[in-house]
This record gives C-alpha cells, sequence and structure tokens, in this order.
C-alpha cells in the first residue's frame, strides 16, 4: 500500500512546473517578436519590386503585344529598285496614339505613290508634300518610277508625331536609289516635269468657190494636244484601267487655235473638246473615239494612243456647220478593252449656232 505524497513536495514540483511555463512562455513571446521584426524588414525589402512587377504586368496587358517598341526603327527590304519597282518601309507598333508622315525630296522626271498596309489603296504624292497616316499602321510600300535619269538617289522622311503633346517621338531619315536601265548613262531622259507633247493637225482645205454642196463635207482632222501631268505616272501590273470622257470646252477655232464661247456663228469652224483620262492605276489598251457631230456627220479615230495613269489626251474636233442654226446636240463615246468601268465612257452635249 502506498503511503501519501508529503504535501509539500507537491507545491514545490507544482511551483517549478509553473515557473517553466512562465520562462517557455517568455522564451516564446520573444522568438515571436523577433521572426516578426525580420519578416517587416523583408517585406519592406521586397515591396518595391513586387510593385514594380505587377506594373510591367498591367503594362504588359494594356500592350497586348510583345513586339510593342518604345522606339521609333524604321528598316526596308531593299535599298535600290529599278524603275516601277516597289520596297517596303517596316516598323514596330509604339502603342502610341499619333500620325506617322512621309515625304520625299523632289528629282526631276521621279514620281511616288504609297499604299498602307492592308488597304490596298494606291495614292500618288508630289515631292515635299506630307503624306499622313494613322498610328495602327506599321508599314509602308512605296512605289517609285523614273523617266529622266538612269541613275536618282530619291531621299525620304517617315516621321511619328505623337497626339495631344504634338511631340516628334521618332524620326527615321533614308535614301533609296532607283534605276532606269533604259536610258543610257548621261541621257536626260524623255520629259521634264513642266514637259508637254502636243501633236497639232489641222488638213488644209481650200475654201469652196462653189456654193456648198448638199452632202456634208469630210469634218477636218483633229487638232491633238497630249498633255502630261506634274509628274510622271506609275502603272501597277496588278491595277486595273478606267478610262473617262469628259466634254471639256465647245467653240471654234480660227487657224491652230481653239476658243470657247456658247454660241457659233455659222460661218466659222465649229469644235468641241474631249478630254479622255485614264483615272485608273494601270496603263490602258489603245482606245477608239467615235462622234456624232452636230451637223450629222460621223467622226470617229482609232487605235489611239494608250494612257498612264492620270494621264489625259484632250482632243478638238473641228468641222463646218454652214447650214446649222439654233440649237444642235452630240454625242459620242470610248471603247477600250479591260475597261473596269464603262458608265463614264459616254459623252455628249449642245451647241447653239447663228448666222
Amino acid at each position: 500500500m502506498n503511503s501519501p505524497q508529503n504535501p509539500q513536495k507537491q507545491q514545490i514540483a507544482e511551483e517549478s512546473k509553473t515557473a517553466t511555463i512562465k520562462v517557455l512562455a517568455i522564451v516564446g513571446s520573444l522568438a515571436v517578436i523577433i521572426i516578426g521584426v525580420w519578416l517587416a524588414v523583408q517585406i519592406v525589402r521586397v515591396l518595391p519590386n513586387a510593385f514594380s512587377s505587377l506594373a510591367s504586368i498591367a503594362d504588359d496587358v494594356y500592350r497586348g503585344d510583345s513586339t510593342a517598341s518604345d522606339t521609333f526603327e524604321v528598316s526596308t527590304n531593299k535599298s535600290s529598285i529599278e524603275s516601277g519597282e516597289t520596297f517596303t518601309l517596316s516598323w514596330k507598333d509604339t502603342w502610341l496614339e499619333g500620325t506617322y508622315r512621309f515625304r520625299y525630296e523632289c528629282i526631276d522626271g521621279v514620281s511616288v505613290a504609297v499604299r498602307v498596309a492592308g488597304t490596298g489603296t494606291v495614292e500618288y504624292i508630289e515631292c515635299n508634300e506630307i503624306f499622313s497616316f494613322t498610328d495602327s499602321v506599321t508599314s509602308l510600300e512605296v512605289f517609285l518610277e523614273s523617266e529622266k535619269y538612269r541613275t536618282a538617289d530619291i531621299a525620304y522622311t517617315i516621321t511619328f508625331i505623337e497626339a495631344g503633346v504634338d511631340e516628334l517621338f521618332g524620326e527615321h531619315i533614308g535614301t533609296i536609289t532607283v534605276t532606269n536601265p533604259e536610258i543610257a548613262d548621261g541621257d536626260t531622259g524623255v520629259l521634264t516635269e513642266d514637259s508637254t507633247i502636243t501633236d497639232e493637225v489641222v488638213d488644209d482645205v481650200e475654201e469652196p468657190t462653189e456654193p456648198v454642196p448638199t452632202t456634208p463635207a469630210t469634218p477636218k482632222k483633229p487638232v491633238q494636244k497630249m498633255v502630261y501631268i506634274p509628274y510622271v505616272p506609275i502603272s501597277l501590273d496588278n491595277g486595273y484601267t478606267d478610262l473617262k470622257a469628259t466634254v471639256v470646252g465647245i467653240g471654234y477655232v480660227k487657224g491652230k487655235t481653239f476658243y470657247p464661247s456658247l454660241t457659233i456663228d455659222n460661218d466659222d469652224d465649229a469644235a468641241i473638246q474631249i478630254e479622255v483620262r485614264n483615272i485608273g492605276t494601270k496603263t490602258s489598251e489603245e482606245w477608239d473615239i467615235d462622234i456624232e457631230l452636230p451637223n450629222g456627220e460621223d467622226y470617229s479615230r482609232d487605235n489611239r494612243k494608250s494612257l498612264k495613269p492620270n494621264e489625259r489626251e484632250i482632243i478638238t474636233i473641228v468641222f463646218e456647220a454652214k447650214d446649222e442654226t439654233g440649237f444642235e446636240e452630240f454625242d459620242g463615246k470610248i471603247s477600250v478593252d479591260n475597261d473596269t468601268d464603262r458608265t463614264n465612257n459616254n459623252f455628249g452635249g449642245v451647241m447653239q449656232f447663228v448666222n
């Protein structure tokens, strides 16, 4: 049988146990405090980098494209081309709102057209004029043609202007060499900027000594004038032809000079001026013109010279109208193969004749 434990010893043991627990509690509290301070220091050190990383992630999400660039670097696929060829300028998207601007320096006999990638529309631009396009574009096709020099260096500039601040974000200045192998070295070319080719033909018709016969006389040959626009047109192989005929004047001719007039004395040589222009992007085939004149005569000319894009020919039809009085109508049309729009091939008008 066990003897009862000494109450005094039991009390001492319990006091010792309590003291031990208090010591352990103090040590634990100190450990928690030390760990907390260490963690706070580490958080303070890591927090800026964490915010920076979050900002970077947010920026990437906003941009949505790993190819975005905060610089403006333009590259080109060619440094030299032959006349009639193209080269491409390309760059990375800056993801800024603004406007791109392209321009080129003037070289006599050189013309330039551009096409923004994805639009399919070719636009002719004159030298030192600014061609602007939106900030969503990342490439530009440039068409070059030279008809005066065998070799010409064309300087061009493309810039990006940031919206809101209207500041220059980036600028690229480059040079492209264009060669026309059909022009010999030192050749001055076939056209200058202000060149005009004129081919005026009027038959020498003797004045009749007898009364005018009842059958209409054959109309005189037209006064033909080929007019070139201030820059050399460019024909695109994959382009289209669209010839448009327009009446640009009615009047009379004396000598070789056309005088516009609303009324025509039937003693004068009456005249009608017709403009035929290629409003397409590809050189046309040869074309024909047919007109029913106010005096009842039919006039036609076949196999007219093909027209480059935006090139025109003005034909002045001269005819006699001695028996005509009052208002008389005329109408005509042009015909050409591979014309994309034939609704603008017809023309007509009214002439007033007086004694």
